[in-house]
């Protein structure tokens, strides 16, 4: 993506279409329990003023709001640049993560992300642990991603108009270009598995872990492992590995 992405130019805020673009492919999205009502999105559109373009597929049962048209599935060409001519990327909270926020950014256009919870938690495993949609862009903060509290019209509002509003530069996250990529590919090829397993055994006591019982069963139910073994068994194995 980082190559596709910056060979593309970036337009400025002025010339871009004064809308947004909501982050969201079926129609059924809007219905989940966790994200906003409906009534939002046509408040938005209809109360504030706001332009919403949606590429949603409207899926039977599940009607877009009201006020809410939609321009149907594009393809991945249109859709890339769909998002570089917009002001802003809106967030309703599904799904929970998504590479369109990365390609936005690419593009130098802001994303809005909804937070489901009030609780103020200092942890820096917060944000993913269903925290909010797409905790990785949450972490990163403004001006790249604003945030509003999913059942809070207010702070969407205010959230929406402030991304739209403020222009930013091109931006790839360090962790998500090549070379860190690499790096990171680097370092786990290269990892000293015999090492590992012998700290593995030693810290249970010179045996070999029992599997999890999950990975055990679906294992043996694949026909890739024997029956189960039982449990602190001594290996067998290189010397290495006895560490009793």
């Amino acid at each position: 993506m980082e190559e596709e992405c910056l060979a593309r130019p970036t337009t400025p805020l002025e010339e871009r279409k004064d809308a947004g673009l909501i982050l969201a492919k079926r129609s059924s999205y809007f219905h989940y329990y966790h994200v906003s009502p409906p009534e939002f999105w046509t408040n938005l559109t209809q109360n504030d003023g706001v332009e919403l373009i949606s590429v949603a597929k409207v899926e039977e049962g599940k009607p877009m709001p009201v006020g809410l048209e939609t321009i149907g599935q594009q393809t991945a060409e249109d859709y890339t640049k769909l998002v570089g001519d917009v002001k802003a990327m809106v967030g309703i909270g599904i799904p929970v993560i998504s590479p369109s926020v990365y390609a936005a950014w690419c593009q130098a256009t802001p994303v809005v992300i909804p937070i489901f919870h009030d609780e103020d938690d200092s942890s820096p495993w917060h944000p993913y642990s269903g925290y909010s949609q797409h905790g990785p862009a949450l972490s990163v903060g403004e001006p790249y991603a604003y945030s509003y509290h999913s059942k809070n019209y207010t702070q969407l509002v205010e959230a929406v108009h402030k991304a739209m509003s403020t222009p930013i530069e091109r931006f790839i996250p360090d962790d998500m270009r090549l070379s860190h990529t690499m790096k990171a590919l680097e370092a786990y090829m290269n990892r000293d598995l015999v090492k590992m397993m012998e700290l593995k055994v030693k810290a249970n006591g010179g045996k070999i872990p029992a599997l999890k019982a999950g990975l055990r069963e679906r294992c043996i139910e694949l026909g890739r492992c024997m029956q189960e073994l039982p449990p602190g068994r001594v290996p067998i194995g290189p010397p290495s590995f006895l560490l009793y």
